[in-house]
């Protein structure tokens, strides 16, 4: 395991524990959303990475962008219908033209699309959250950088961009630092509108 994947592991055991003194159902779905990306992680990190691996990393952190974006949702999650025109605008063209033609196996392809749409959904519900101010922003900056880091993995390794390389990690460590720091927010500070919990 990676120095950034144990660092995930230990997020999502410290919101865990938290959630349980807290008594929050909603925040469980961050600890089993950063353990699906811990997961995702050790498959993508493995060498050498074959297209199987690849795959299964694909999977584990669509899981999570399941569970995070289900999170957003219970708390008071909407549509922000300008970012996802925003989204659409540049994504759409960015997967048809660019990703579609150099993705292959199909199951890889499908995988890679699915994981797009589940990310930016996610992104989307993210603006909508109607809790406090604080929490919101960490967890929209958490989101968005990851797909910022998704899409770097995406040029690297499909568009052969070497130089977006270097990138990849730290967006990724920054992505999972936000979210924790949200989750925490959450929890430990009480702030925000409480909605019905899980």
């Amino acid at each position: 395991m990676t120095t950034h994947n144990w660092m995930s592991l230990a997020f999502g055991v410290l919101i865990g524990v938290l959630a349980l003194w807290r008594g929050s159902g909603v925040s469980w779905l961050m600890f089993f959303g950063f353990m699906a990306s811990c997961v995702g992680d050790w498959f993508l990190s493995i060498r050498p990475s074959g297209k199987w691996y690849f795959l299964y990393g694909v999977l584990s952190f669509s899981a999570a962008h399941i569970l995070f974006m289900i999170y957003a949702w219970r708390l008071g999650g909407d549509w922000s219908r300008w970012l996802a025109l925003i989204l659409a605008v540049f994504y759409i063209p960015y997967v048809v033209f660019f990703l579609v033609p150099r993705v292959s196996p199909p199951v890889v392809l499908a995988a890679v699309v699915l994981y797009a749409v589940l990310s930016l959904t996610t992104l989307t519900l993210s603006s909508g959250m109607r809790i406090s101010r604080l929490p919101k922003i960490l967890f929209i900056c958490g989101i968005g950088f990851l797909v910022f880091s998704d899409t770097l993995i995406s040029l690297r390794k499909f568009l052969d961009v070497k130089p977006v390389g270097k990138w990849i990690i730290p967006t990724y460590v920054l992505s999972h630092i936000f979210l924790f720091a949200s989750s925490v927010s959450y929890l430990l500070l009480d702030i925000g509108k409480q909605v019905e919990d899980l």
